[in-house]
């Protein structure tokens, strides 16, 4: 039924961005098999859950409760209300045991090993992105950082145009330019007070000046889908 509601949306907002009315009949179309998708999931999920209470009697084990909510994506408490509704319990303790192991597993998964902070100045960052999308800057401090996708490099500025992460608006990409190099900025987070920009590589030499310069296409693209977000 959410497919329904697209019109209304259109109508809406239509007029601020022009891009719904031109692809409307594209986002039904996916919003509908979207909805399709979910109810064959919803329909098999069902399915396996009657079998477990068949096999489970009273109680449906835990691991079973996160096999619904893990390959069907049944949430647990539409879990326990088919179960509630059948005279079953539903071993909340090792649901809940199963998740965490889970958890643990895409933790470890995505560790990182950061070196320690090579300290090449003192002071606390500038944020300047309000008034420009390009300045001159020094590194203050910068690290390696190893994980799973290779080596990457954080690097703390004096000032920067970068935006952090936060308030739901995601970080600036873009470059650390010195020379004829261009270090390719992959995020800009906000750590422990630091506007910390998460890059490819090191500038060919630390010490010196880099021009910091924001990916302005970028970044206006995702002002308008943060305000749109608001919107909506």
């Amino acid at each position: 039924f959410l497919n329904e509601l697209v019109p209304v949306l259109v109508g809406q907002l239509g007029g601020q961005f022009p891009e719904l009315k031109k692809q409307q009949e594209l986002i039904v179309n996916v919003v509908q098999e979207e909805e399709k998708s979910f109810l064959r999931t919803l329909e098999q999920g069902t399915k396996r859950l009657e079998q477990l209470i068949a096999e489970s009697g009273k109680k449906l084990p835990g691991d079973k409760a996160f096999e619904l909510y893990d390959t069907y994506g049944f949430p647990i408490d539409l879990t326990q209300l088919m179960c509630r509704e059948q005279g079953v319990e539903v071993d909340m303790a090792g649901f809940e045991a199963e998740l965490k192991q889970q958890k643990d597993r895409s933790r470890a998964a995505t560790a990182v090993q950061a070196g320690d902070w090579t300290e090449l100045g003192a002071g606390e960052p500038v944020f300047t992105g309000y008034d420009e999308l390009e300045g001159e800057a020094r590194i203050l401090r910068h690290r390696k950082v190893s994980g799973k996708g290779g080596d990457r490099y954080q690097v703390v500025l004096d000032r920067t145009p970068f935006y952090p992460e936060g308030g739901g608006q995601v970080g600036d990409t873009g470059w650390l330019v010195q020379g004829e190099a261009r270090v390719e900025v992959l995020d800009t987070r906000r750590e422990n007070e630091l506007i910390v920009h998460f890059c490819k590589a090191l500038p060919p030499d630390p010490s010196l000046p880099v021009i910091a310069r924001v990916d302005a296409d970028r970044r206006r693209s995702t002002m308008r889908n943060h305000s749109a977000t608001h919107l909506l």
